[in-house]
């Protein structure tokens, strides 16, 4: 049992749920980081901080939103893929990109100022995921790219942010060291909801158990993300 169309109805059911709670947790935090983004100075660099962590958790609900349409699709044709799948997975990878490109963008302007590289990188895949949803023959070619690429963009955040942990103090430190394990925490679940750790986990019959782990875990580390920065 490696596919969530060889689940019983009952445990689609109960990821789906999870997923749900998950999505409206990431809008909960979203919403408390704008609110924070509100008390800031206009125009201020930590308004617009702000406004890219708020941007990112927003993607990522959005992410998983359509994860949530391509398993339903899935579950419902009891295949591996199909067109409309393949649609909703390279919005969803769009969705997970831009949100890590909010992310490098603000690391990059207004912490690190450093001449955008990672900026234009994760600029690239973004674009790259566009044409994912669209150009169907090299579809699976592209997502297959963008599926590493999505997880590589938090390895470079949370070091990009381990650099700025390093150089500054204070409050600003712990708001950083925040983060970073909030993002590590949330690589985690990326992991736990991966076939990277399904390779080891799903011939020990663990499949079901990821599945329905990974979301809280993801939970956790977007908790952990957003109130760092009270």
């Amino acid at each position: 049992m490696t596919n969530i169309y060889d689940v019983s109805y009952a445990i689609f059911l109960l990821r789906e749920i999870f997923n749900i709670c998950l999505i409206v947790a990431l809008i909960i935090f979203a919403t408390f980081l704008f609110s924070k983004m509100r008390q800031k100075e206009p125009k201020s660099a930590q308004r617009n901080i702000y406004l890219g962590y708020c941007l990112f958790l927003l993607s990522y609900a959005a992410t998983r939103i359509f994860f949530v349409f391509s398993d339903i699709e899935i579950y419902n044709a009891g295949v591996p893929t199909t067109l409309l799948n393949t649609i909703y997975v390279g919005i969803a990878y769009s969705f997970g990109i831009f949100g890590a490109l909010w992310l490098i963008l603000m690391l990059e302007r207004y912490l690190l100022h450093t001449w955008y590289i990672f900026t234009t990188l994760a600029l690239i895949m973004f674009i790259l995921s566009i044409a994912s949803i669209f150009s169907i023959i090299i579809n699976q070619i592209l997502q297959f790219v963008i599926a590493i690429a999505l997880p590589a963009f938090f390895v470079i955040v949370v070091f990009l942010y381990l650099y700025v942990a390093i150089k500054s103090s204070g409050e600003a430190r712990k708001r950083s060291l925040g983060i970073i394990f909030g993002l590590v925490i949330m690589m985690i679940g990326f992991l736990f909801g991966s076939s990277i750790i399904g390779n080891y986990l799903d011939p020990l019959g663990l499949y079901v158990v990821r599945i329905l782990i990974e979301p809280f875990i993801v939970i956790a580390g977007s908790a952990v993300f957003t109130f760092s920065q009270r």
